[in-house]
């Protein structure tokens, strides 16, 4: 069964604080036709599989089905976190450019550190996005050593290696010789 767009509003909304369903900052259809979309591109930017949104509205669904990988690794998580770090991204740029402080006889305002709030937030949203990547890239490795076929061994030592995909360590193992 396809994944539709519209099944990974929940857990983004969640991520990203957008849950109160009386007021929601964004729209669906903001979230279906930008940010989501946007997310997909930022996970495909340096992501072995490329996904992309067929269909519109609320019928929309992402292609190739990224719950039903080669191996067995839901993308649907890597999709919405991707896809709250763009929103992120966008809300940072925003309040960079709204950040004041504002003094009167009431009181003082602060706006000005709220990009560094969100900032620091983003940067938490980005470890967790590569630590979920490292583990499928990890899971790739380990399906692929399973079926027989060949991963290159970037560094060895005397005892060890280990085997490296994207840049990023997967797999160690002990060499017998």
């Amino acid at each position: 069964m396809a994944t539709t767009v519209i099944s990974l509003y929940t857990k983004l909304r969640g991520i990203i604080g957008d849950i109160d369903s009386t007021n929601y900052r964004y729209t669906d259809a903001q979230l279906r036709d930008t940010y989501i979309p946007l997310g997909i591109d930022y996970l495909s930017e340096d992501h072995y599989q490329q996904y992309a949104v067929s269909g519109s509205g609320d019928a929309a669904t992402i292609a190739p089905d990224p719950s039903s990988n080669r191996d067995n690794y839901d993308d649907r998580f890597l999709i919405t976190l991707a896809s709250a770090i763009v929103i992120l991204q966008s809300e940072i740029a925003r309040s960079a450019n709204t950040g004041v402080i504002v003094s009167n006889a009431a009181g003082r305002t602060d706006l000005s550190r709220v990009a560094t709030s969100l900032s620091d937030y983003l940067d938490r949203l980005e470890s967790q996005f590569s630590y979920h990547k490292s583990r499928r890239a990890k899971g790739m490795i380990e399906q692929e050593l399973a079926e027989g076929d060949s991963a290159q061994e970037l560094r060895s030592g005397t005892d060890k290696s280990t085997l490296y995909y994207e840049g990023l360590p997967v797999v160690e193992f002990e060499v017998t010789t």
